[in-house]
């Protein structure tokens, strides 16, 4: 959990260095793909296209994690 929590930090931590301008104009694009690749993993409880260890809860909190954290601000790098 620490290492989850440290990822999303140093994520969102390396927006700083892109410029403001770049985060406005690629962020609808970025929440969107993010907002995809969550009705994906909240379908998956019903598909079973991957499987996490844990409980509903932890399962739910690890992929929210990633998703809102080093994947959103990768999409907003790649953009760049």
């Amino acid at each position: 959990m620490p290492i989850r929590i440290i990822l999303v930090v140093l994520s969102w931590g390396s927006l700083l260095f892109l410029k403001k301008q770049t985060i406005l104009r690629f962020s609808p694009a970025a929440i969107l793909v993010s907002f995809i690749l969550t009705t994906i993993t909240l379908c998956n409880s019903v598909l079973k296209l991957w499987e996490i260890r844990g409980n509903k809860q932890e399962k739910l909190l690890g992929d929210l994690m990633f998703i809102l954290g080093p994947f959103l601000c990768a999409t907003l790098w790649v953009s760049d």
